[in-house]
């Protein structure tokens, strides 16, 4: 009769914890302390607990599994009207499409997944695009991304290339954070080809370290007519959180070049080193944002006397989205 009890009170107490632990699923709560509880009060054993922890992790695990296919077009088109008044330039007027891009999102078990930007309306029509891998442990949680995308160096760069802004680039941020063929250029800004890892930790929250290691250069059309072996190395860490009501981002990131600064086209040999240093500081609220930048850099071979350069500047912006 006793033995006839137990086995009820045990299967009693396996629907219980069964009950309980589909709660604690649906509602986040710490299943594995329920059953702790459940052992210490003796209405579960070890080998019990044991069977259901495991059980349970599978139900978790399985609800956690997603494949995701996500297709977006934006496009930007503006009209262009110009009466020049003159015989030597034609009159302007006509629709032109500025920007067009088709992004394709994909995101399958395991944390694997594929993000591409593809802009047809640009002289390098290749935009964001890479494989990513999750990587959730206790200390912190990881993505890497493998392909083409933009290092976190100056705010500007931090924006993910699938947004779409109607303004350009800045003249400050162009001198800075361009391809480096164009003219004023003295940095390693811009898209490349590379590495690219975050960790968020999950002991502080808002804190998250950023690395990666790419192209010496921004990659565009005439990167092969400066070929170099070295990559460029990348390391940074930022810290949000709020402040009287608007979400406040600290950042500090750092870049280094060894062969990122390509003095002539015509001699691809004659190569120097870039370090650059960028302390930032951006705010946020509903539709406003405003960031301010530090950028220091030491370029090696400078235009002027091939000799060292050591540049440094603030950018600002401000921004209310309507």
């Amino acid at each position: 009769m006793s033995g006839a009890i137990e086995y009820a009170l045990s299967n009693i107490a396996t629907l219980t914890i069964c009950a309980l632990s589909f709660s604690a699923y649906s509602q986040d709560l710490d299943s594995k302390q329920a059953l702790k509880n459940l052992v210490v009060r003796n209405i579960l054993k070890d080998e019990q607990a044991r069977d259901l922890s495991k059980l349970i992790a599978s139900v978790n695990a399985d609800a956690t599994k997603s494949n995701k296919l996500t297709l977006q077009v934006r496009m930007q088109a503006m009209y262009e009207y110009l009466d020049t008044n003159s015989h030597s330039i034609e009159q302007t007027n006509m629709f032109d499409i500025r920007r067009c891009h088709f992004i394709i999102r994909s995101e399958s078990e395991g944390g694997w997944g594929l993000e591409a930007n593809i802009d047809p309306s640009s002289s390098n029509f290749l935009r964001a695009t890479y494989i990513y891998k999750k990587i959730d442990t206790d200390f912190a949680n990881w993505r890497i991304d493998f392909g083409y995308s933009k290092p976190k160096f100056i705010y500007e760069q931090n924006l993910s290339g699938f947004n779409q802004y109607a303004t350009e680039r800045s003249i400050v941020s162009n001198f800075w954070c361009s391809n480096f063929n164009q003219k004023g250029c003295i940095g390693l800004g811009g898209f490349h080809t590379g590495i690219f890892t975050t960790a968020k930790i999950n002991s502080i929250e808002g804190l998250e370290f950023t690395t990666a290691i790419t192209s010496p250069t921004s990659n565009d059309a005439f990167a092969e007519k400066a070929p170099s072996s070295a990559p460029a190395l990348w390391l940074g860490t930022g810290y949000t959180t709020q402040l009287y009501g608007i979400k406040t981002t600290f950042a500090l990131n750092y870049a280094y070049g060894a062969q990122s600064n390509h003095q002539s086209f015509d001699d691809p040999t004659q190569t120097g080193s870039i370090f650059q240093a960028n302390p930032s500081i951006c705010l946020s609220s509903d539709n406003f944002r405003a960031n301010i930048d530090f950028v220091f850099a030491s370029i090696e071979k400078g235009k002027f006397g091939n000799k060292t350069a050591t540049p440094f500047g603030l950018i600002s912006e401000a921004e209310y989205f309507i």
